[in-house]
């Protein structure tokens, strides 16, 4: 009897734990940017795939070029130059992230992702939905201050019919998912009832 209920303890919190760990895992489609401030630098790298069906559709495709930069009052950030696909979507304008400017980073890479201001949103020409793409940014010598960066976490969510995506920039300490500290506690728990079962 013993054995049995200490069982079905520890089965319980951890089933619970990797059911809603797993379920995190798999939510739609979406974008993170990580913006931080490292060795007097703010370096900005993003990742993650896009569902097009989410978006109202193709604004323009062809020779439209990306920007590498930010504009942190309007919501609008880019990575690299390159040519992209841009698509409308169903928003009045990306949330903002900051009070600064117009700037632009001094190096960039990766794939292109562009939140242009109209707001359009810009991905790599020949984009297929729910494909993986990232791309990294560093502005040197700067600071969130000297940038208009405010730290915090700020959300676009867009949506067409029953499709839905979002795009989260991160400014600061990227926050550790809900799933993660529940995990953990789970794990926690099976540290107790381990403990208790061994003293007794």
């Amino acid at each position: 009897m013993k054995k049995s209920r200490l069982l079905t303890n520890i089965k319980l919190p951890l089933l619970f734990a990797l059911t809603y760990f797993a379920a995190a895992a798999n939510v739609s489609a979406s974008i993170v940017i990580n913006i931080v401030e490292s060795g007097g630098n703010v370096e900005a790298s993003y990742s993650g795939s896009i569902d097009l069906g989410a978006t109202t559709g193709l604004f323009f495709s062809g020779s439209g070029s990306g920007f590498s930069g930010y504009v942190p009052n309007s919501g609008a950030i880019g990575f690299t130059t390159d040519t992209s696909a841009q698509y409308t979507i169903d928003l009045s304008s990306w949330t903002a992230f900051g009070t600064g400017g117009f700037g632009n980073w001094d190096t960039s890479s990766g794939d292109a992702l562009d939140l242009f201001a109209n707001p359009v949103l810009g991905v790599p020409f020949g984009y297929i939905s729910g494909t993986s793409i990232s791309g990294s940014a560093t502005k040197n010598g700067s600071s969130f201050v000297s940038l208009g960066f405010t730290p915090g976490s700020y959300v676009s969510t867009f949506s067409n019919g029953s499709n839905t995506d979002s795009i989260t920039v991160n400014i600061g300490a990227v926050p550790v998912p809900a799933a993660v500290w529940l995990f953990g506690s789970g794990l926690l728990g099976l540290v107790g009832i381990a403990r208790r079962k061994k003293a007794a």
